[in-house]
C-alpha cells in the first residue's frame, strides 16, 4: 500500500507540472523565437510584444521618438521666427523629431525643388549599386524643352553613373537627373512617383503629395514645411543622402561631352558663401534650396547648433520692394539659426 501510495503521489506531480507547462505555452508569455509573427523589433532594437495594449505599445514607440531631445528645447517659443521673409516655416530637433518653433509649418504649399530630397532617397533606396551606369536618351531632353526648370548639364548620350546623378540632383537641382533616375529606379515616371507618395505615407509626412519628382509646379504637388522637415531627418539617417546633401563642390567622372567631367557648386553654399562670422554660434551642414514663382524661394538645411542637429524648412520667401535682392530663404536661415544659437545661450 505504500508503495502506491507514493507512486500515486508521483503520477499526481507529474500532470501538475505538465498541465502547468502546457498552459505557460498557451498564454501570452512564452514566444517561440522561430515564430516572426509573434513579436517584433523596432529600429532600437525594443521588442514589441503584440500582446501589449495599445496604450502601452503608443507610450513606448513616444518614449522611443522624444527621449533625444533636450529638455530645455521646451522654453523656447516662435519669437525666433521674429521679421523673417517665408511666409511659413518649421525648426525642429533632428533625430527626435520635436517641433521647437512654427510659423504655419503644417499648412499646406508647394515645396518646389525641395522636393528633390524624396527624389534623392527613393533612387538611393532602390538602386542597389550606386556606381550603375545610364546613358542619358535624347527622350529626356525633349522632355526637358517643354519645361523650364534647371539642369545640372548633363548632355544626350552622356553615360553617367548614379552617384554622379544624385549628386548634380541635390547639388545643382538638376532636372535631367530627376527624369533619368526615375527611369533607373522604378522603369519610368508613373512608378516612381508612386513610389514617393508611398514613403511620404510611410514616414509621416500625411499633408503632402506628389505629382512629380522634380518639384515642378502642379495643383497637385504640396507638402507643408514640417512634412519637409520629416523627410529630411528621415533622409539625413541614410549616410549617403546625409554625404551628398552636405558636399559643397564636386566633380564627376569623365562624360562624352566634358572629358574632364562636370563641377558642381552646391546652391546652398551659394547662397551663403561665407558663414565664418556664425561659426561660434553654428554650423550650417547643408541643404537644399527651392524656386517657382507660384512657392517662392524654399529651403531645408540642418545645422548643429550647441551640440545638437537642427532642421529647418521654410516655404514662400518672395522679393519685394525694399528687400534685399536675392537668397531671401538663406538669409532667413541664418537669422533664425542665430536665434535659436541667443536662446540656447540663456537656457
Amino acid at each position: 500500500m505504500l508503495i502506491a501510495g507514493v507512486f500515486i503521489v508521483i503520477a499526481v506531480i507529474i500532470v501538475i507540472i505538465v498541465a502547468h507547462n502546457m498552459n505557460k505555452d498557451n498564454g501570452d508569455i512564452v514566444v517561440d523565437p522561430s515564430d516572426n509573427t509573434s513579436a517584433s523589433t523596432d529600429e532600437e532594437g525594443n521588442t514589441v510584444d503584440p500582446s501589449a495594449t495599445d496604450d502601452s505599445v503608443n507610450a513606448m514607440w513616444t518614449s522611443v521618438a522624444t527621449d533625444a531631445a533636450p529638455s530645455y528645447l521646451d522654453g523656447l517659443h516662435e519669437d525666433i521666427f521674429y521679421d523673417i521673409y517665408s511666409k511659413q516655416a518649421v525648426l525642429i530637433h533632428a533625430g527626435s523629431g520635436k517641433v521647437v518653433a512654427t510659423k504655419d509649418g503644417d499648412t499646406k504649399g508647394f515645396p518646389a525643388s525641395v522636393t528633390k530630397m524624396m527624389t534623392a532617397i527613393i533612387a538611393i533606396e532602390n538602386v542597389p549599386d550606386l556606381n550603375t551606369t545610364y546613358t542619358m536618351p535624347v527622350e529626356i531632353y525633349d522632355t526637358l524643352y517643354k519645361m523650364d526648370l534647371s539642369t545640372a548639364g548633363f548632355a544626350k548620350n552622356d553615360t553617367v553613373s548614379v552617384k554622379d546623378l544624385l549628386y548634380g540632383l541635390l547639388l545643382r537641382s538638376g532636372a535631367e537627373c530627376c527624369l533619368a533616375l526615375e527611369n533607373i529606379a522604378a522603369g519610368g515616371s508613373d512608378a516612381f512617383v508612386a513610389k514617393m507618395n508611398q514613403k511620404a505615407a510611410e514616414i509621416g509626412m500625411y499633408n503632402t503629395h506628389f505629382a512629380n519628382s522634380t518639384g515642378e509646379h502642379d495643383i497637385n504637388h504640396y507638402s507643408t514645411p514640417h512634412d519637409m522637415a520629416i523627410l529630411m531627418d528621415y533622409a539625413l539617417k541614410n549616410q549617403t543622402f546625409r554625404e551628398i546633401i552636405s558636399t559643397n563642390t564636386y566633380t564627376t567622372a569623365p562624360l562624352a561631352s566634358n572629358p574632364d567631367g562636370l563641377q558642381f557648386y552646391s546652391t546652398l553654399y551659394q547662397a551663403t558663401p561665407d558663414m565664418s562670422e556664425y561659426k561660434d554660434r553654428f554650423i550650417l551642414k547643408g541643404g537644399k534650396t527651392g524656386y517657382t514663382n507660384d512657392a517662392g524661394q524654399c529651403l531645408a538645411t540642418y545645422a548643429v547648433v550647441n551640440g545638437e542637429e537642427y532642421i529647418l524648412v521654410t516655404f514662400g520667401a518672395y522679393k519685394f520692394e525694399g528687400a534685399p535682392t536675392s537668397h531671401l530663404h538663406a538669409r532667413d536661415h541664418i537669422n533664425i539659426y542665430s536665434a535659436l544659437a541667443d536662446a540656447l545661450s540663456d537656457v
